[in-house]
């Protein structure tokens, strides 16, 4: 029933930021990608490709590579809806100065150790990159790499290692995060968090209490509401993942359910359940704040609780993502 989903996605568990690699057009040009990158020292040229210099907001790789904030580790080249090479994060570096079609024609490494008359450059550390950014100079940023755990190998590029497809609006964007990106809408996330949250309650009753007790426990809490089998008919199939039934049934059969669902509290539960109905009817006129983070850090413990580890960890990354959209609005609004 929630075995086939996007949040059991292998790739979920190393998130990465990615870079599509468009068609190498001239000989002289280091960056994009050919078919004939495959032949020699593959996957060297797209990884060399991969790795800069990419023009991105410094905030934005301050969140990637701050462990606090989203922590990606990995790197993954793709082209044409499909993955090419993925490879470790070693620290990210910026340069100021570049012109033009500059940062297409020379490689990361060259770059760094060649520094040209009013070039400046330095790792993320060297926070000289706020100030340049500021004065409205263009920066770029490449970073450090290595090859991928065998894992992460293995999630990202598939067991033939012919890639992995990505799919939808990712296909037309140059720089994008796995599996979400600084620029996903709130409210979506906090709708995606809630459809997971939903669908593995559901599994949980499934597993924990099967079919019949499991009906049983939802007519107890809903009563004559759910007399119809509309329902119920086939077993459990038709009756929502809208977690705000299964948060009713949790609350209205809790002294039977309670130890399947540590280590939650019925009070857990309760401010659960006030998060979902709040984002069902208010969500269209509210910004996602503090209090919203905490209820997600109070799934994600539901989740882990109930043996839902892909769930929860799909979950955590969203808290990070919207724990940066609220910092930076925070900011934005003392400054």
């Amino acid at each position: 029933m929630v075995a086939e989903n996007d949040w059991n996605d292998l790739r979920n568990r190393f998130p990465a930021v990615l870079f599509r690699l468009s068609h190498r057009t001239k000989k002289k040009y280091r960056s994009g990608y050919r078919e004939g990158d495959k032949d020699g020292e593959w996957p060297q040229p797209v990884v060399d490709s991969m790795r800069g210099w990419w023009e991105i907001a410094g905030d934005d790789v301050q969140a990637l590579h701050d462990e606090q904030a989203l922590g990606v580790g990995y790197a993954v080249a793709f082209h044409q809806g499909r993955t090419l090479a993925v490879v470790q994060i070693n620290g990210w570096r910026w340069v100021a100065g570049l012109k033009g079609d500059d940062h297409h024609k020379k490689a990361v490494d060259t770059l760094r150790v060649d520094p040209r008359e009013g070039l400046e450059s330095g790792p993320i550390e060297d926070e000289r990159w706020r100030r340049f950014e500021h004065d409205g100079q263009r920066l770029r940023w490449a970073f450090e790499a290595s090859p991928a755990p065998d894992d992460v190998h293995r999630a990202w590029m598939g067991e033939d290692q012919n890639g992995t497809p990505i799919g939808g609006m990712r296909r037309d964007t140059i720089v994008s995060v796995w599996p979400y990106s600084l620029v996903d809408d709130e409210r979506d996330l906090i709708e995606r968090a809630l459809r997971i949250l939903g669908a593995e309650l559901q599994g949980h009753f499934a597993r924990s209490f099967g079919q019949v007790q499991t009906t049983t426990l939802i007519r107890d809490a809903y009563g004559d509401e759910v007399r119809s089998d509309r329902y119920l008919d086939p077993p459990l199939g038709t009756f929502s993942h809208d977690p705000g039934h299964w948060l009713r049934v949790v609350l209205s059969n809790w002294s039977i359910v309670r130890g399947s669902l540590l280590p939650l509290t019925d009070d857990d539960f309760h401010q659960l359940r006030r998060f979902r109905n709040d984002w069902a009817h208010f969500a269209y006129r509210q910004e996602v704040t503090e209090d919203e983070i905490a209820s997600l850090r109070c799934m994600t413990e539901l989740l882990d609780g109930i043996g839902a580890k892909s769930a929860a960890t799909t979950v955590k990354f969203i808290c990070k993502v919207l724990g940066v959209q609220v910092g930076r609005r925070q900011e934005a609004a003392t400054s």
